[in-house]
């Protein structure tokens, strides 16, 4: 497709199933504050997904939110957060259906 005032703007739309889900929204430390660049790793029976905070997909620029889809599980038996720094979070048996916000561990008190 082609930008600009000629073009009429299209709005794609994703139809998610009923099948779980998280949203990992990470809070990074100054300098860093969405943790770009960390690596989030969920388990959840036998799925396995990894995913990079990026800063552009595509060709457009999204929120620096990190969706899994989970499939027939309702839960994550692990959420994994390598940061940037080579620090790390970790958590066991997360609900799913839901967003999760996670800090820096510089952050947390």
């Amino acid at each position: 497709m082609t930008a600009g005032p000629a073009n009429v703007p299209e709005l794609y739309m994703n139809q998610c199933g009923s099948g779980g889900w998280l949203i990992v929204d990470l809070v990074g430390p100054d300098g860093n504050s969405e943790g770009i660049g960390a690596q989030i790793e969920v388990r959840a029976g036998s799925l396995r997904q990894t995913r990079e905070m990026q800063t552009l997909r595509g060709l457009s620029q999204s929120p620096s939110r990190i969706h899994f889809g989970l499939g027939a599980a309702d839960s994550v038996d692990s959420l994994r957060i390598r940061w940037p720094d080579s620090s790390s979070s970790a958590f066991e048996d997360v609900g799913g259906f839901r967003m999760v916000t996670i800090a820096h561990p510089s952050l947390v008190d």
